[in-house]
């Protein structure tokens, strides 16, 4: 019997699209964060939404969405819930990546016995999560736990010696 984890309906995300990024609280967030992106649906919606990077629009919204397709890394702020019982045992590959304007250097997890390549290419989810990831690009040199890179906007990706 499956267990039941208390959740709640909002997490602080910060994503960062294509010229643009929206600081807010993903609605409707019954799952990790990773979870809700992965979902196959084309607006993602973030209440209470600060918008940066577009000049003469709007830089506070009650609710914004976002094409999925522009997203390039989403960073949660703060996860709906953490639980050991969604992880299985994985192995940790250091790479390093350019990914639209950014350059990320951190770990991904892979199930034992699978290739980097073949994670990266034949993996069903749409964003994948980057560990101890440290973000440069845009002004910017930050070190994050978790960052979410949207597969298709990886542009260079090479394995590294950590």
């Amino acid at each position: 019997m499956a267990t039941t984890l208390p959740l709640t309906n909002t997490a602080v995300v910060e994503v960062i699209g294509r010229g643009f990024t929206v600081h807010g609280t993903l609605q409707e967030a019954h799952t990790r964060v990773s979870d809700h992106f992965n979902e196959q649906r084309h607006m993602i919606f973030v209440g209470d939404a600060r918008i940066t990077g577009v000049g003469g629009f709007l830089r506070k919204a009650g609710t914004v969405g976002i094409n999925r397709d522009e997203i390039v890394l989403v960073i949660p702020v703060e996860e709906v819930f953490e639980s050991t019982q969604l992880r299985i045992e994985k192995t940790r590959l250091p790479v390093r990546m350019v990914v639209d304007r950014w350059q990320l250097r951190g770990q991904v997890t892979v199930v034992h016995g699978v290739s980097l390549e073949r994670f990266v290419n034949i993996g069903p989810e749409s964003f994948i999560p980057v560990l101890d990831a440290r973000l440069t690009g845009a002004g910017a040199d930050r070190n994050e736990r978790l960052v979410l890179v949207r597969r298709e906007a990886i542009r260079l990706l090479v394995p590294s010696e950590g």
